[in-house]
């Protein structure tokens, strides 16, 4: 984000049309005597949230990434009540599954852990207790798992069998041969935010995004799709010297 004033008016510039830069121009737009423009270097706003149509007989996108929410993302719920948005927002709890030889079983609470009847005992209590580590640590140290491995770190201390059974197909499945390049962070925030129940928008993200690029809008905010932010060099009192920057307003 940059910014220069010009005429009593601040200009700012966001550089990106996800959610963030969406919510930053939503609330600067709403500040007051404020210029916000954002530019977004793809077809369309939304960033990792964007929906796309395989088809036009399609009722609304599929999400491109995210598809849900977790009933403790307190801020994006707040956001989506302040832009008028909580008609499109549902809470399900959806089953949660691990197909293993054949079948399914459940594996979202503790008590469907225990019950996995391909482990022993032994093997569930330990792999329990890891899980219990991650997701109720007090002061968890993220930052240190931002420096492991998740593949190393779960099969030492799960053990290859609990491990090898039920987290590394799901590892495999999701990242495909980059699954030992996962750091324990990334799984970490899997435990530790996982909900039961879920939030899902009716429409997709996309109409979320949507929702949030109008309410934008409404308060004087501009944006432009296919508008690439290369480099930026600061200019006298604030101002902001830009190189490929097209507007595109919208």
């Amino acid at each position: 984000m940059t910014g220069s004033q010009q005429d009593g008016a601040v200009r700012i510039a966001i550089i990106g049309g996800g959610v963030a830069g969406l919510t930053a121009a939503y609330e600067l737009a709403g500040a007051g005597n404020a210029q916000v423009h954002i530019f977004e270097n793809g077809p369309e706003l939304g960033g990792l949230a964007a929906g796309f149509r395989g088809r036009e007989s399609w009722a609304w996108p599929l999400e491109k990434f995210y598809h849900h929410l977790f009933t403790n993302d307190y801020d994006i719920m707040r956001l989506t009540e302040t832009i008028d948005a909580g008609d499109l927002l549902e809470i399900h709890r959806p089953s949660t599954v691990m197909h293993h030889r054949g079948a399914n079983y459940p594996l979202d609470s503790p008590t469907h852990m225990l019950r996995f009847p391909h482990l022993s005992m032994a093997h569930k209590l330990r792999m329990g207790m890891v899980l219990a580590y991650l997701k109720y640590h007090p002061r968890p140290p993220w930052r240190a798992f931002d420096r492991l491995l998740a593949d190393e770190w779960l099969a030492r201390w799960m053990g290859e069998t609990a491990y090898g059974k039920l987290w590394q197909p799901m590892l495999e499945g999701k990242f495909g041969p980059h699954f030992q390049d996962v750091n324990l962070a990334w799984f970490w925030a899997r435990v530790y935010k996982r909900t039961p129940r879920l939030g899902y928008y009716r429409g997709g993200f996309q109409a979320f995004v949507d929702r949030l690029g109008a309410g934008a809008r409404a308060r004087g905010g501009t944006s432009g799709a296919h508008a690439p932010g290369r480099a930026g060099r600061p200019r006298a009192r604030g101002a902001l010297r830009s190189r490929r920057m097209r507007r595109c307003g919208r």
